[in-house]
This record gives structure tokens, sequence and C-alpha cells, in this order.
């Protein structure tokens, strides 16, 4: 870290539109704030809306504020006089603050953008995959409108973008040449420890939305073509948009309906209980910035199967998983091999995968690649 920024001075604001629980980017929100707070810096995280369902850092040092739920417009000013508060109260201990705004299109996103720049405060911005090409064709009219009228202007003018893979900044370059980016990965924590990784049960398991990116009609079609004796697949993750039934049917025309549970969402405790009973994970992702869920599993033990829509090309070669092309026959070959590890390879695969994501993706080794931006960025406001 730079020698004239310590911790000591730094106060870090996020920004989020909501904590909702279901949200990889709110986990990522969460984590990232009792890290910070874990490193002895002051930490806000300043919301556009509260939720029912919503998930909280677990630190009480972490301050939160929510913009007043009312009507548009006094919303919009609500939201941005949090921020203008917290500020004045940053400033006032003598601190220096530095924004970090998290996902993009919202409002939030827009007015945290207008805020830095109106009020001279370095941004960080962390688009969380929303530039890939998958990402961009749903409801790409609005985004078009959108990119041109605010999102692009403002990505020029934050003081730095922070991708979690070299695929993501590859992307945020061609829409944006000469930003500058600093490639950082995620971090991945546990709030229990791993069970015993012996006699795990005869399951895979695929956790993440139930929406087409996700790959969950691949997973079917694959798995029916081998129906694994004694093997079951489950399915846990919120429903979008239907898509939900339509696999529950796709499941019984293929005659598998017996080997395929359908979880509904998961989280907490009842999540991580999930992990633990399993053999493998699976996840044929079309696209995906980072992958959290890929990580919670190597962490949890369990050798992942997934693709290059996901940058995890490191699954390969710590040989803690498969990493394959997209498609239903490369996808087959990946589950027939798991399913043909005796326990001594499942159990070498799954020890692989977790001294991975202890040595490289511990939260404290990403907050301190943060600070080193938050710092540098500081220096040249």
């Amino acid at each position: 870290m730079s020698e004239h920024i310590s911790t000591g001075n730094l106060a870090v604001i996020l920004t989020i539109s909501s904590l909702q629980a279901s949200s990889g980017v709110t986990e990522v929100v969460c984590q990232l704030a009792d890290a910070f707070v874990a490193r002895g810096l002051s930490v806000h995280v300043v919301l556009w809306s509260a939720i029912p369902d919503e998930k909280r850092p677990t630190s009480p040092a972490v301050r939160l504020h929510y913009a007043e739920q009312t009507i548009s417009f006094r919303h919009s000013f609500s939201f941005w006089r949090k921020l203008s508060i917290v500020v004045g109260e940053i400033h006032s201990k003598g601190q220096i603050p530095v924004m970090h705004d998290h996902g993009m299109w919202l409002p939030s996103n827009l007015l945290t953008g207008l805020f830095s720049i109106t009020h001279k405060v370095p941004l960080v911005i962390s688009p969380h995959g929303m530039l890939e090409d998958w990402a961009l064709g749903y409801r790409a009219g609005k985004k078009k409108l959108a990119w041109l009228f605010y999102q692009k202007p403002l990505l020029i003018r934050a003081s730095l973008l922070h991708a979690t893979a070299k695929q993501e900044s590859q992307s945020i370059m061609a829409l944006v040449p000469g930003v500058s980016i600093r490639v950082i990965p995620l971090g991945v924590s546990r709030p229990v420890p791993v069970p015993a990784l012996v006699g795990r049960g005869k399951k895979v398991l695929f956790l993440s939305r139930l929406h087409p990116k996700k790959g969950v009609e691949d997973v079917l079609l694959a798995w029916a073509r081998i129906c694994p004796t004694g093997w079951v697949l489950q399915l846990a993750g919120p429903d979008e948009g239907g898509y939900t039934g339509r696999m529950q049917a796709l499941a019984i025309s293929l005659g598998i309906g017996d080997q395929v549970e359908f979880l509904g969402p998961v989280y907490g405790k009842a999540k991580w209980a999930l992990y633990d009973q399993a053999a493998f994970f699976v996840l044929p992702t079309r696209s995906e910035n980072f992958g959290l869920v890929i990580a919670e599993a190597l962490l949890s033990g369990l050798p992942v199967i997934t693709t290059k829509g996901a940058p995890w090309q490191v699954i390969a070669e710590q040989r803690c998983g498969w990493w394959l092309d997209h498609g239903i026959d490369a996808l087959e070959a990946a589950l027939r091999e798991a399913f043909a590890c005796d326990e001594t390879t499942r159990l070498q695969m799954a020890e692989r995968g977790m001294h991975l994501m202890r040595t490289k993706y511990a939260w404290h080794v990403v907050a301190e690649r943060l600070l080193e931006c938050y710092a540098t960025v500081v220096e040249n406001r």
C-alpha cells in the first residue's frame, strides 16, 4: 500500500441497490465490508432500498445507510443526501472517502457516479459481469439507451474499474478502451468448518438461479443420456420467469424425474449443508464474470464441473475439477468421468480445490489488494 495513504485515514463507502439475499453481488459486498472492518477501516454501505429478505454484513461495525422509501424523485434525493451525510462525517473525522459502486444499470449506480463527479470523491466500479455479451443482450433496448445516456460516460469518468477475471477485463476494454482496470478475483469464506470429506453421498449439486444462462437444460439433457444408478441431481436456486416449471416438465419427459430434486432457493446454513452433502458440483454456465458458487463449492471440498463461460481455467490447471467447452457432449463426458471416480481420486481433487481457495481466494487477500487500489486512486485524484 502507498506510504502516503494509511489504513487509518481511509474510509470506504460501498454502494449497492439492495442486499438481496439471493444475489451473488450482495454476498460480495457483505464479505468485503467485513474484511475491511477486520483491517481496521471505517466502512459504510449506502443502499437504494431495503427489502424483506435482506442479508447483512456480520460485523456490527459496518454502518448501513438506507435511502428513504418514497416516490421516485424524493427517493433519489434521499439516496443523494445519505451519500452527502456519510462523506461529510468521514471528512469531519479527518478521513479520506473512497466510493466503491457495485453493479450497473440501476438508479443507485447513476446517482453514485454523478455524486462522485460533483463531490470529487474517488470512485471504483465493479460491473460484476454486467458488461458481458450475455448480460448486454438481456433487455438490450433499454441498456443501449442507458449506455449512451449515462453508463458509458460514468465508466469513463470513474477512477478505476474492477474486473474479477481477465475475461471480464477484456470485455470492458472492448467497450470502453483506455479506462483504468485492475483484475482482482473475489474472495470466498465459510461460516462453519468443512466437515469430513469421506462418505459424501452420491449427489451432484447445482446451486444458482434457475435461468437459461446457467445451463440447467444442458445438465438435464446430459444426465438423461447417462441415467447414473443411485445418483441424484439437486437443483437449488431461485426461479426466474417460471423457468423452474419448464425444467421440471423437461425432467419428467426425459424419464429422469425420480433422479432430479428441485429444491428452490436455499440460503444460510441450509445452503452450506447442501455443499457438505454432495460429491460434485456442476454449473455449465453460458456466462459468468466470476462465479462465487464455484468458489464456495471448491472451498467446501467439491470437485467442480463448469464451462469456459466461467473464468475458472485454474480448475483444470490445479486438477480440482473439469473446465469444459459448451455443449451437452462435453458435459456428458465430464459427468461420466465424475461418476467413475474412485474415492481416493475424488478426495485428492477435493483437497486441491480447498487448498487453492484458502491460499489465493481468502477475503483478507482480496481486501488487501483492493486497499492498494483505493490508495492509488486517492493519490492520483
